[in-house]
C-alpha cells in the first residue's frame, strides 16, 4: 500500500505493511460487511471491485474512503493479487451530504409551500414537481415530470405555453406567463408561471426553476375591476354626452345609443316619462324598437309593473316577458322581439320622472352588476333629464315672456280695434300651437258676439257670430269670471251647447276648448277662447299664461275702445257743431228740416231711415213733417199723424223711445208698412224747446240695432239743438204769419175808415209803442167821441186766473167801478164770452140778459156789450152806455161790431209786438245759451284732444285746467288726484291767473272740503264763502277766505267704479254759476 493510501485510512505513510485483516478492521462497523461482500464477490467472479465506505482513524475520526481495484488471476482463477487505488473522498462525501441534506430541506420546504413548484434540467425535462402541483392537477410524478406537465395546460392555451417555455429556456432569461391549468376537478384556473435560471458560481447552466400561482381570484377581480372601470368610463361618457345638451330628446336618443354600444348581447332599450299635469307615462324615445307600434302601445296611464317601479322606487325584473303570468298582453312583446326585461325607476331628489326600459332579445338572467349599472346610469340620466325640463321650463317660459313681451308692444303699436283684434287671435293661435282663437265680447243682453277669429273654430260659421247667454263654454267662463276647459265638450255633461255647436263639433273633430275671461280693470267685457283637437288637455302653467295673455288683451281692447269712444265723442262733437251752424244758418223751416235730415244721414254710423213729425198744439197730433231714405208720399198717406202709444209716451215723459222690433210689436198697427220697407229697430228722440215737445225725431233701422246710451245720448243732443232751430223757425213764420195779417187787417180798416169817414175819424190804426195803460185810454176816449156814449169801461181777460179785470173806464162811478170788478162773471158778461155775441139794449130796463139795473140808478137808459176778440177767442168786454133811451139800437150793430174789431186789432197787434219782443228775447237768449255750449263744447273738444294725443297725464291735466281757467273766467283751478294706497288727495295740476293763490299739496279723504266732496261725490259751491256758514264749518284752512276770495266751486272727478279726485275753482268775486 502507497503512502497517500496508508494516509487514507489514517496512518503514518512510514508505517509497515497493512494486511488485509488490519484494513477490514478499520472500516467502519456499519460499512464493513458490505465492503467484505463486495470484496468476496469480485474476487469470486473475478471482476473489478468498487467500493465507498467508511474508516475510523487510530484518533477516532471518521472519513470516507472510495476504492476501486481488480484482482490479478492465475488460469484457476486465484486471485493472485489486487491492485487499485484508494482515495479520501471525506470531503466530497460531507459535500454531498450536506447537499444531500439541503435537497431534503428544500423539499421539504417547496412540499409545504403554498405555490407549485418545478424543477428542469438545462434541456427543459422537468425533473421536480412539488406536492402542490400533484394535488392542484392530479398528477404524479410519472405523468407530470419530463414535458407531462403540458397535458394539464387548457388546450387553447398550451401551444402558446410551450413556445414562451422554449424560448425562456433558449434565452435562460427570466421566464413569466399565464395561462389556464386544468385542476383536479376539470375546472380550469388561471394561474401566472415565473421561472428563474439555475446558474453555478463557475456560469454552468443546469435549468430552470419556478412557481405556479392560481390566480383565477386574482384574474376575476381584474377582470371585476376592468368591468367597474369599463363602466365607471362609460358612466363617464354617458354622463359627459347625456350632460352636453339640455335637449331632452336629445339627451334620450343619446342615452339609448350609448345603452346599445356598450352592452355586448342583442337588447332594445326605451324610455317613458311621467306627465305630473295628464299622470300619463310618456313614449319619448326608444331604441332597436318599432317607434310607432311602441308608442302605440305603451304612451298610457300607468298601471301595472309600471305603476309598481314608479310607486316603490325600485327596479322591476322579468326573465321571460312572454311567459310571466303579470304579463297583460304578451303579442304586444312578441311584436317587438324582446323577452326579458329591466324596468329602472328614473329618480331624482326622491321623486320618480319616469322608467328607464332594458330589453334582452333573447332570455337572459341578469346579473347584480348589470342591475346596478342599470340603477345608476337611470340616476344619471335622470339628473340630465330634470336639468333639461328645467331648462326647457326656463326657456319655455322666457319665450313666453318675450312672446307676451312682443305681443304686448304690438297691442299698444295701434289703437284700431279691428287690428288690435287681428293680432290677438293670430298671436294666441301660434303661441300655444292650437288650430283656432275667437275673441268674443259681451252684448248688453248678456250674449256674447265674436269680435275677431281666426282657424277652425265655431264662431267662424254663420250660426256662430253671437253665443246665447249660458251656451258653450265661452258663457261659462264669463258667468265664472274663471278659464274653465274641456278635452271633450261634445260628451261634457257640465257644458251647456246649442244644436249648431253640437253639430260643429261633431263634424269638426275639434272638441277640445279653453276659455278665459277678458278682465280690464276689474270689468268683464268678454272671453279668449281657443280651439282644438279633441283630447287636448291643458297644463295648470298654460292656463295661467292664457290668463295672463288675457288680461293684457282686454287692456289692449279697452284702451281701444276708450280711444275709439274718444274719437268718435270728438267726431258727434264736430258734427253736432256743423249740424248746428246748417240748421241755424236759416229760418226757414222746410230748409231747416231738409238741412237736419241731410246732416243726420251723414252723422249716423249706420243705415237708417229718419223722420220729423212736429207737434201740432190745435190738433194735439203730431203731423209727419219731414224724412229721408223713404217715400214721402206713401209715409204721409200710409202713417197718418201720430197719436199712438209711442206718440203718447214721448209726449208725456219728455224722454226717448226705443222699440227693438217695431215688426213685431202688436200695438203698432203701421207693422205691414215696416215689414215692406224692412225696417226692424226704432228710436223715438222728443225734440225739446223750453221743455216742451216741439216734435219728435224718429230713426228707423233695416236690421236689428241695440241703441246704446251713448248713441241714444249723442241723439239727444242733436234733438236738442234741432228743437231750437225749429222752434226759431216756426216763431219766425208765425211772425211772418201775423205780421202779414196786421198789413192785411190795417188795409182793410184803412178802406172800412174811408167809408164810414165820420164815424171813425177818430180811430186810427193805434201804435203798440204804447203801454198798455196809453192804450186802453187811447181807446176809451176815441169810442166815447165815436159812439157818442155817456161811460165806456174795458174788462181784458186775465190769463193767469180767469178773472176780468177793468183796465180802461170813462162815465161810471167808483162804487159802480168797484162793484162790477168784485161781481162774479155772470149774467150778460158770462153770455157775451160765452157766444161771443154782443147784446145791444136800447133799454136796460126791458133787456132780461141785463140781470142787474145799477146802470139806471145812475142815469144810464141805453148800453151795448160787445166782445173783444183776439185771434179767435174771447178775450175782454167792451161795455158802452148813454143817458138817453135808445142810445144804442140794432142799427148801430155794425158800427159797435166795427169798432170793437178795431180794438181787437189794436189788441192782437199789441200782443204780436209783445210776442215778437219775447221771441226775439227767446232768440237772443238761444243764441247766447248756444254760443255758450258751443264754447262749452270747443272746451270739451280741447280736453279731449289733450286726452287723446298724449298718455302723459300731466300734460293732459294741466291743459285741461288751464282751458277751463280761461274758458269759465276764473281766477285759479286745481286738480287733486286720490292715492289708493295712502288714501289721501295729492295735488296733480294747478293754473292761477293770481300769483296769491296756493293751496295744500293734500287731504285726506273725508277732510276739509275736498276730502268731503272726493268721499261723497257730490259737488259743493259756493257764491260768496265769506257769508256761507256751511263754508266755514267744512273748511279746514280756509285759504281762499284768507286771500279775500269770494266764490269757491269744487266738483267729483268720477270714475266708472269710484272718485278720482276733485276739481277746485275759485274767483275773487261772488258768482252765481248757472245750471249748464
Amino acid at each position: 500500500m502507497s503512502a497517500s493510501g496508508k494516509i487514507a485510512f489514517g496512518w503514518q505513510p512510514n508505517s509497515q505493511d497493512l494486511t488485509l485483516q488490519i484494513l477490514l478492521n478499520a472500516i467502519h462497523g456499519e460499512d464493513r460487511q458490505r465492503v467484505e461482500e463486495s470484496l468476496h464477490s469480485a474476487l469470486a467472479q473475478c471482476t473489478g471491485y468498487e467500493a465507498e465506505y467508511r474508516v475510523v482513524w487510530l484518533d477516532g475520526s471518521v472519513h470516507w474512503i472510495a476504492d476501486k481495484g481488480r484482482g490479478d488471476y492465475d488460469a484457476t482463477g486465484r486471485c493472485l493479487r489486487m491492485r487499485g487505488i484508494t482515495l479520501d473522498i471525506t470531503r466530497r462525501k460531507e459535500t454531498d451530504e450536506a447537499l444531500r441534506k439541503s435537497e431534503a430541506r428544500f423539499r421539504d420546504m417547496a412540499d409545504s409551500a403554498p405555490v407549485m413548484i418545478w424543477i428542469t434540467r438545462a434541456d427543459g425535462f422537468c425533473i421536480y414537481l412539488n406536492k402542490q402541483w400533484k394535488d392542484f392537477t392530479g398528477q404524479s410524478d410519472a405523468s407530470g415530470l419530463g414535458f407531462g406537465w403540458l397535458d394539464a395546460v387548457y388546450p387553447e392555451d398550451r401551444e402558446r405555453t410551450s413556445e414562451e417555455f422554449r424560448k425562456a429556456m433558449e434565452r435562460r432569461d427570466e421566464l413569466r406567463m399565464e395561462y389556464r391549468l386544468r385542476r383536479h376537478d376539470g375546472t380550469f384556473r388561471w394561474v401566472i408561471d415565473s421561472g428563474l435560471p439555475r446558474i453555478s458560481q463557475s456560469g454552468e447552466f443546469f435549468g430552470f426553476i419556478g412557481s405556479v400561482i392560481d390566480i383565477t381570484d386574482r384574474k376575476l377581480a381584474e377582470e371585476e375591476r376592468q368591468s367597474v372601470l369599463e363602466r365607471i368610463r362609460f358612466l363617464h361618457e354617458i354622463g359627459l354626452a347625456i350632460n352636453s345638451s339640455l335637449d331632452l330628446q336629445t339627451i334620450l336618443e343619446t342615452l339609448l345609443e350609448k345603452i346599445d354600444l356598450f352592452i355586448p348581447y342583442p337588447s332594445a332599450t326605451a324610455v317613458r316619462l311621467l306627465n305630473k299635469e295628464t299622470g300619463q307615462l310618456e313614449a319619448l324615445a326608444c331604441h332597436n324598437l318599432d317607434a310607432a307600434e311602441w308608442k302605440h302601445y305603451f304612451n298610457v296611464t300607468p298601471v301595472g309593473r309600471a305603476k309598481s317601479v314608479l310607486e316603490s322606487k325600485t327596479p322591476v325584473i322579468v326573465r321571460n316577458l312572454l311567459t310571466d303570468s303579470e304579463t297583460a298582453n304578451p303579442s304586444i312583446y312578441r311584436r317587438l322581439g324582446v323577452v326579458s326585461l329591466i324596468g329602472v325607476p328614473l329618480i331624482i331628489e326622491g321623486e320618480a320622472l319616469g322608467i328607464l326600459n332594458f330589453f334582452t332579445k333573447e332570455e337572459r338572467e341578469f346579473t347584480f352588476e348589470e342591475i346596478e349599472f342599470l340603477m345608476t346610469l337611470a340616476g344619471q340620466a335622470a339628473v340630465a333629464m330634470h336639468n333639461a325640463r328645467l331648462y326647457d321650463e326656463n326657456e319655455r317660459r322666457r319665450r313666453e315672456a318675450e312672446e307676451l313681451a312682443g305681443i304686448a308692444r304690438s297691442l299698444t303699436e295701434t289703437l284700431d280695434l279691428k287690428a288690435i283684434g287681428e293680432r290677438v287671435v293670430s298671436s294666441v293661435v301660434k303661441l300655444f300651437s292650437v288650430k283656432g282663437a275667437t275673441v268674443r265680447l259681451r252684448e248688453s243682453d248678456g250674449s256674447l258676439r265674436s269680435f275677431a277669429a281666426t282657424g277652425e273654430v265655431f264662431s267662424q260659421t254663420p250660426a256662430g257670430a253671437v253665443v246665447p247667454a249660458g251656451a258653450g263654454l265661452a258663457s261659462r267662463a264669463f258667468t265664472e269670471e274663471q278659464p274653465v276647459w274641456s278635452a271633450d265638450m261634445l260628451n261634457d255633461p257640465s257644458i251647456r251647447l246649442s244644436d249648431r255647436m253640437r253639430e260643429y263639433l261633431s263634424q269638426s273633430g275639434d272638441g277640445s276648448m279653453i276659455a278665459v275671461p277678458l278682465r280690464a280693470h276689474d270689468n268683464l267685457i268678454g272671453v279668449l277662447s281657443l280651439g282644438d283637437r279633441t283630447g287636448r288637455n291643458y297644463l295648470e302653467s298654460e292656463v295661467a299664461l292664457l290668463q295672463t295673455f288675457a288680461d293684457q288683451v282686454a287692456l289692449a281692447i279697452q284702451n281701444a275702445r276708450l280711444y275709439e269712444q274718444s274719437q268718435s265723442h270728438l267726431k258727434r262733437i264736430e258734427a253736432l257743431r256743423q249740424i248746428d251752424r246748417a240748421i241755424t244758418s236759416t229760418l226757414d223751416l222746410h230748409s231747416v228740416l231738409h238741412l237736419l235730415l241731410e246732416k243726420i244721414d251723414v252723422f249716423l254710423p249706420y243705415p237708417a231711415a229718419t223722420t220729423i213729425r212736429l207737434f201740432n198744439g190745435a190738433t194735439r197730433k203730431f203731423d209727419n213733417t219731414a224724412c229721408r231714405n223713404i217715400d214721402e208720399r206713401e209715409w204721409r198717406a200710409r202713417i197718418g199723424q201720430g197719436s199712438g202709444n209711442l206718440s203718447e209716451q214721448v209726449l208725456k215723459t219728455k224722454r226717448p223711445v226705443i222699440v227693438p222690433n217695431i215688426q213685431e210689436d202688436a200695438q203698432r198697427s203701421a207693422s205691414l208698412f215696416y215689414r215692406e220697407y224692412g225696417f226692424v229697430s226704432y228710436l223715438g228722440v222728443p225734440l225739446l224747446a223750453k221743455d216742451e215737445v216741439v216734435g219728435i225725431l224718429g230713426f228707423y233701422t233695416r236690421s236689428p240695432h241695440n241703441f246704446t246710451a251713448e248713441e241714444t245720448d249723442a241723439l239727444l243732443t242733436l234733438a236738442g239743438q234741432a228743437a231750437i232751430a225749429i222752434n226759431n223757425a216756426q216763431l219766425y213764420q208765425e211772425i211772418d204769419r201775423s205780421k202779414k195779417e196786421l198789413e192785411t187787417t190795417n188795409r182793410s180798416l184803412e178802406t172800412s175808415l174811408k167809408k164810414l169817414d165820420s164815424l171813425y175819424a177818430g180811430l186810427s190804426p193805434i201804435s203798440t209803442t204804447l203801454s198798455t195803460q196809453e192804450l186802453m185810454s187811447g181807446i176809451i176816449n176815441r169810442i166815447i167821441e165815436a159812439t157818442g156814449a155817456d161811460a165806456a169801461l174795458i174788462r181784458i181777460r186775465d190769463d193767469k186766473d180767469g178773472s176780468l179785470p177793468i183796465v180802461g173806464h170813462y162815465g161810471f162811478s167808483d162804487e159802480y167801478l168797484t162793484r162790477v170788478a168784485k161781481a162774479p162773471t155772470i149774467g150778460a158778461v158770462s153770455w157775451v164770452i160765452e157766444h161771443g155775441e154782443p147784446i145791444i139794449a136800447p133799454d136796460i130796463t126791458t133787456e132780461a140778459r141785463l140781470t142787474s139795473k145799477v146802470q139806471v140808478q145812475l142815469g144810464l137808459r141805453s148800453c151795448a156789450m160787445l166782445p173783444i176778440n183776439v185771434y179767435g177767442e174771447v178775450h175782454g168786454i167792451l161795455h158802452v152806455a148813454s143817458s138817453v133811451l135808445g142810445h144804442f139800437d140794432e142799427e148801430q150793430r155794425n158800427h159797435l161790431v166795427a169798432i170793437t174789431r178795431q180794438m181787437s186789432i189794436a189788441m192782437e197787434n199789441r200782443e204780436l209786438f209783445d210776442r215778437v219782443k219775447a221771441s226775439r228775447d227767446d232768440v237772443e237768449r238761444a243764441n247766447t245759451a248756444l254760443t255758450e255750449r258751443n264754447r262749452m263744447l270747443s272746451a270739451l273738444h280741447t280736453v279731449a284732444a289733450a286726452s287723446t294725443q298724449s298718455l302723459n297725464l300731466d300734460h293732459v291735466l294741466n291743459s285741461a285746467i288751464q282751458k277751463i281757467t280761461d274758458i269759465f273766467h276764473f281766477d285759479a283751478t286745481q286738480i287733486h288726484i286720490h292715492d289708493k294706497q295712502l288714501d289721501e288727495l295729492g295735488l296733480k295740476a294747478s293754473f292761477a291767473n293770481d300769483p296769491r293763490f296756493s293751496v295744500a299739496q293734500s287731504f285726506k279723504m273725508g277732510q276739509g272740503i275736498l276730502g268731503n266732496v272726493a268721499q261723497s261725490g257730490e259737488k259743493l259751491i259756493f257764491a260768496d264763502i265769506q257769508c256761507d256758514p256751511q263754508y266755514q264749518e267744512l273748511s279746514r284752512i280756509k285759504t281762499s277766505e284768507r286771500h279775500g276770495y269770494h266764490f269757491f266751486a269744487i266738483f267729483p272727478m268720477r270714475g266708472k267704479a269710484r272718485n278720482l279726485g276733485t276739481i277746485a275753482c275759485v274767483g275773487a268775486e261772488r258768482r252765481e254759476l248757472a245750471a249748464s
